[in-house]
């Protein structure tokens, strides 16, 4: 059987779905995939971020 996937979206950029993600990926002790980045325009990716924010480590951070 599959690992429940859940998806978070939202349509504005700074609406809070990275902060979200990284609450969730930790409480749930789950991974944390985002399959596209694009817009950047800090020094570090979602996925940086959210892994820093969750305390994530690599192994559970997918490649994008």
């Amino acid at each position: 059987m599959a690992a429940p996937r859940i998806i978070i979206t939202g349509t504005d950029t700074g609406i809070g779905k990275t902060v979200f993600a990284a609450a969730l990926t930790q409480a749930l002790g789950a991974f944390y995939w985002k399959p596209v980045q694009a817009g950047l325009d800090d020094d570090e990716s979602d996925s940086q971020r959210v892994a820093r924010l969750a305390g994530l480590p690599p192994e559970r951070v997918l490649a994008e």
